[in-house]
């Protein structure tokens, strides 16, 4: 057995996501998004809302169309 996998159930799996989605909820309204979000993602969130701002960018119904 490979030491370095960890498997994990998928109910325990959506009980890890769900409380990440909680923590994350709670640290956006303390801390600036620059100290909580790595930088790529910052620039990135910036660039998007410009464009929605801009009204540049056109509705994607799935995966599929994002990335046309």
């Amino acid at each position: 057995m490979d030491k370095t996998a960890v498997k994990i159930p998928i109910k325990d799996l959506n009980k890890i996501l769900k409380a990440y989605h909680t923590i994350g909820d709670f640290l956006e309204q303390y801390i600036d998004p620059k100290l909580l979000y790595k930088e790529e993602f910052v620039e990135g969130m910036d660039v998007a809302l410009t464009e929605v701002a801009r009204k540049k960018s056109k509705r994607v119904k799935n995966f599929d169309n994002f990335v046309s």
